[in-house]
């Protein structure tokens, strides 16, 4: 038994190795990469991928496995030979040419994305998206021949969540939403408000940004922020975890390095007795979307938050605020075109279009050519708009190009779960609201790190948030934050 726990325990040591090379390349391919590199990185990336695919799939591997399964162990050891057998036996199904094909075919999606975006012209990008939809129908019935093929997928990001239950839950937000962004329209308030307008140059944005992260605690000797097309977090290792923002617009990008700030301290507060393991990894995608949007919304777009920080902010920006008109400005309710720029009201409303939608091209009653006019009218019915470019509508995410279809859903459990985490804390933890204006987060993230961040994945996330805040996942009482947090700003 010994043998075969220091040989599974060498085994992922070098894999998490090969993962963080593949990440390395991903991370630089969005960030520095020059355009004409994309051939070459598709073959490096597609060569980490078969060493981590022969290393996952051995005989060897499989073996220990088995025989450590019919021993009785405990604690870490009972939890590592559980995930990674699973994980191995998922591998084992899916042939590596299909990897190899796969790994290849999102490199050079992601390019043209891109491409496509600069000009602004879906119809470049719409083979490529076609090719990764053909795939990952593939793929899902490679890992779960019994299940719908979108089923297989959204169990990758969310394990235990079905499309059954995710349908349920969206239909109910869905009618919430829009029945509190009905009541926020027909308010005076929201009839004379006007978009916000911020001036701030790239160099202030870089020195502003720097200051909040380092109030959050983010160490920066283990983490660095980049740019890209799309803010993004990654993990390279234990003691490298980078994240990008955008300076197109400053609220855009201090917002979005808070954001991917969330997810960098979570892999940072995993639990070092599971690194170099199948356990030092977030419980679920929807877990790591809590700390984000936890620290997105509920702190950095907090009343207290802005009382005590704007006139540190006000150092930076070219603009006739107060505090309390700030907070206003940056918690305005606007259906608008642009997810990752939508309030927190309607922001669950851009979830559910993208759920549906690629729900339906994965499950094959939506065609890619008719995804963009599919795109289109569901955002005419949500929010009364219609898209006037691609890049308005279904080019503005990155998500799909890159195979991750299922991910979506998981910003809207994350939302729900983040609103448990900030209603347990403002009533457990002593002067919560004065923390957040004198940006004393040192109380908050020691909760976050104890409660959330080590459990890494040696429990259920549902399990993690239950133990956490008393219950699962509970949308009402996201949809009862939501309620107390918007009415009383519009009915001011």
């Amino acid at each position: 038994m010994k043998k075969d726990l220091s040989f599974i325990y060498a085994t992922q040591k070098d894999l998490c190795t090969l993962y963080g090379i593949g990440a390395l390349l991903g991370w630089d391919e969005r960030t520095h990469m020059p355009r004409k590199a994309v051939s070459a990185r598709a073959d490096q990336q597609k060569l980490i991928h078969d060493l981590i695919y022969e290393k996952m799939t051995a005989d060897k591997l499989l073996d220990a496995l088995h025989r450590l399964r019919e021993k009785t162990l405990s604690g870490k050891d009972n939890l590592v030979v559980k995930e990674l057998y699973k994980d191995v036996i998922k591998a084992r199904r899916i042939p590596q040419a299909f990897c190899q094909e796969l790994v290849k075919t999102v490199v050079m999606a992601q390019a043209t994305w891109e491409a496509a975006r600069y000009k602004n012209n879906f119809a470049l990008f719409r083979k490529h998206l076609e090719k990764v939809v053909e795939l990952k129908r593939q793929e899902a019935q490679f890992i779960d021949p019994d299940k719908k093929p979108y089923a297989a997928l959204l169990n990758e990001f969310e394990e235990g969540m079905t499309p059954e239950k995710l349908t349920d839950l969206f239909d109910y937000l869905k009618k919430e939403l829009i029945t509190i962004v009905d009541h926020i329209k027909g308010t005076p308030r929201y009839s004379g408000q006007t978009p916000v307008r911020v001036v701030m140059k790239e160099d202030r944005q870089k020195a502003v940004i720097g200051e909040i992260l380092k109030k959050m605690r983010m160490p920066s000797n283990r983490t660095s922020c980049d740019v890209s097309t799309h803010p993004f977090s990654i993990k390279l290792s234990e003691n490298d975890v980078r994240i990008t923002t955008r300076y197109l617009d400053p609220l855009d990008s201090f917002f979005a390095a808070i954001h991917e700030a969330g997810h960098a301290l979570y892999e940072l507060g995993i639990s070092k007795k599971y690194c170099n393991t199948v356990l030092f990894y977030a419980a679920s995608v929807g877990l790591h979307e809590s700390q984000s949007r936890f620290w997105e919304n509920m702190i950095a777009k907090n009343k207290s938050f802005w009382s005590g920080y704007f006139p540190q902010f006000a150092r930076y920006v070219d603009a006739g605020f107060t505090p309390e008109s700030f907070y206003y400005a940056v918690n305005q309710v606007r259906p608008s075109f642009i997810r990752v720029n939508a309030d927190e009201v309607t922001y669950g409303l851009h979830i559910i279009l993208r759920y549906e939608i690629e729900r339906d091209l994965i499950d094959g009653t939506l065609s890619v050519a008719d995804a963009k006019d599919a795109w289109n009218c569901k955002t005419k019915q949500y929010f009364n708009l219609i898209p006037s470019s691609d890049n308005e509508g279904i080019l503005q995410d990155v998500h799909w190009a890159g195979g991750a279809f299922g991910y979506f859903p998981t910003y809207t459990i994350g939302s729900i779960y983040a609103s448990q985490i900030y209603n347990h804390l403002e009533k457990t933890l002593p002067d919560f609201d004065r923390m957040i204006r004198v940006q004393n987060f040192n109380p908050v993230l020691a909760w976050l790190r104890a409660n959330i961040h080590s459990k890494g994945k040696s429990m259920p996330a549902d399990d993690i948030i239950a133990q956490a805040c008393g219950s699962g996942l509970n949308p009402k009482e996201f949809v009862d934050y939501l309620r107390a947090k918007f009415i009383p700003i519009y009915e001011r």
